[in-house]
């Protein structure tokens, strides 16, 4: 028996839709619970066709994906309407230029996103493994000296 019989991808959606809910009771949460949803549905449906493509086109597309997502999460409804509508040219919303220490973080985290994967490099040389991830861990502990002093609160302290 398959793991969620027949009814799989409204299961899917109806679990995705009350984790969105469970982080805030408000559309923008419901949108990315369901967007998140339908992005598992549609994978299930198109795997074959999906699988297909290059490693590196499903890694750009899911990280834009699940970006585009994340704006229903850090925005209410009319905040995410508008930043989207920024995005395709339209309105006339602008955003601040960022600064070094975005480019910086936006850096760290395609490395992390894209980078090659270590773990087969590092097979059978434990030291050269140890010091990869003691300059990934210094890159990190870097980035967040920098953002230490910001007083944006965390996201969760807003509820």
């Amino acid at each position: 028996m398959r793991l969620g019989g027949r009814d799989r991808a409204r299961n899917v959606l109806i679990v995705m839709t009350l984790c969105g809910l469970w982080h805030g009771a408000g559309w923008n949460f419901v949108i990315w619970g369901l967007l998140h949803g339908l992005y598992i549905v549609l994978y299930r449906a198109t795997r074959t066709a999906w699988d297909a493509f290059p490693v590196l086109v499903q890694q750009i597309a899911t990280f834009a994906l699940v970006s585009l997502a994340w704006t229903f999460f850090l925005f209410d409804a009319s905040g995410a309407a508008q930043f989207l509508q920024s995005l395709a040219g339209f309105g006339g919303a602008t955003l601040d230029a960022p600064g070094v220490s975005a480019w910086l973080l936006l850096g760290l985290a395609a490395a992390v996103c894209f980078g090659p994967a270590l773990e087969p490099l590092a097979e059978n040389r434990i030291g050269e493994f140890l010091w990869t991830r003691s300059v990934s861990l210094g890159l990190l502990a870097a980035v967040v000296l920098l953002y230490l002093d910001e007083t944006e609160a965390f996201v969760y302290f807003r509820f």
